[in-house]
């Protein structure tokens, strides 16, 4: 919600749902004791809040009905109050992160509420799912970065640095320059950040907080796109890899290896390394953490082994980051079965392909890792 400094702000809320809720106006002081929230509106029922838009600041509302479950269920948002001078906003761009947790694995509807979350959240979405955010070099933007969830959290920015203006819709009587920034339950924090040259990381250093279910990287893990990078010399870079926590497709999948493997070489497969000539299984190399293949056209009935030349576990595992594990078309780690298990060094996974079509895959913890199988 986005208003301006001064305005009158009517809420029309109605409760279309089968439990009680109430909206809470987070952060917006001087209010009556019946706009507080506190008194639940019934099923069926609707009511109005309204306030005075006397600060200018990030604010934010959550239904304060068994709090402890209902905002865990996302019922929260941001409350923007634009200064009313427009001359105040020293910045060309806003860009609002709401930092959550999540447990997938919780009832809503058991009778005790009991959250361990497994997942950290950013707008609703863990990285790799997170946009980027886009700050050109040289332009100043204004980021609202709001805590509605249950933990601290603690965002780092690689590459550079932020100017703190406001806590709590409250303007900071000296700015506080950081680059990282500890943030609890409820509280709000407007940061002022200066694009630069090339693609640098915003995440939280609470390491936990950057998995995915336990595997890393994910979570509260945001990519802040400046210019072209530059050198350290200060040179423009070409053809740059894409950095390997980039959102999207990831750094280019290595070449497929020169020579065999030794028979003593750990990464050494006795199966698929002495294929006969002409053999219609199709092999594709995990090595340097890529797919030696980015893309394989096999006919229908084909079977395709993967085999890890890397000494660390890495998996096959179909579709997209972040999608349903019981969705998936194939995936060597299992994970919808319980703990992601990974194809160790040396060893081999296989799929047959019985249906037509693309199929894009990736790697479960290394996000980056991804190439396609085109069944004709």
């Amino acid at each position: 919600m986005v208003v301006q400094q001064g305005d009158h702000v009517v809420i029309h809320f109605k409760n279309t749902h089968d439990q009680p809720h109430t909206l809470y106006l987070h952060g917006i002081d001087r209010l009556s004791q019946e706009m507080d929230g506190l008194t639940e509106v019934l099923p069926g029922q609707e009511t109005t809040y309204e306030f005075v838009a006397t600060e200018a600041g990030t604010f934010g509302y959550h239904c304060h009905f068994q709090t402890y479950l209902h905002a865990d269920m996302g019922m929260y948002g941001a409350i923007v109050v634009e200064p009313r001078n427009s001359k105040e906003k020293l910045w060309t761009n806003e860009h609002a992160m709401i930092l959550d947790e999540w447990d997938s694995r919780q009832n809503p509807t058991a009778p005790v509420h009991k959250s361990e979350p497994n997942y950290f959240l950013v707008n609703g979405k863990s990285f790799p799912l997170i946009p980027d955010i886009a700050i050109p070099d040289g332009q100043t933007d204004l980021m609202r970065i709001a805590n509605f969830g249950e933990e601290v959290h603690s965002l780092h920015m690689h590459g550079n640095s932020f100017l703190i203006l406001d806590k709590d819709g409250f303007s900071l009587s000296e700015p506080v320059q950081q680059d990282t920034l500890l943030i609890g339950p409820g509280e709000r924090v407007d940061v002022l950040v200066k694009g630069r040259d090339g693609d640098f990381p915003f995440h939280d250093h609470i390491v936990k907080d950057v998995t995915n279910n336990d595997l890393y990287p994910g979570g509260i893990h945001v990519m802040i796109k400046g210019g072209p990078a530059l050198s350290a010399a200060g040179t423009p870079v070409q053809n740059i890899g894409e950095h390997a926590h980039s959102h999207g497709a990831g750094a280019e999948a290595a070449k497929a290896p020169t020579e065999k493997y030794a028979d003593d070489s750990p990464a050494h497969n006795h199966i698929y390394d002495h294929l006969p000539e002409g053999s219609p299984i199709k092999v594709v190399n995990i090595v340097n953490f890529g797919f030696d293949q980015k893309e394989l056209h096999v006919k229908a009935g084909t079977k395709v082994a993967w085999v890890n030349r890397d000494v660390v576990g890495h998996s096959v595992t179909a579709g997209l980051p972040g999608g349903d594990p019981k969705a998936r078309a194939f995936d060597s780690s299992n994970e919808a079965k319980g703990t992601p298990t990974m194809i160790a060094q040396g060893e081999a996974w296989t799929y047959t392909f019985t249906k037509k079509g693309t199929f894009e895959y990736y790697c479960l913890p290394h996000t980056n890792m991804v190439a396609k199988i085109v069944v004709e």
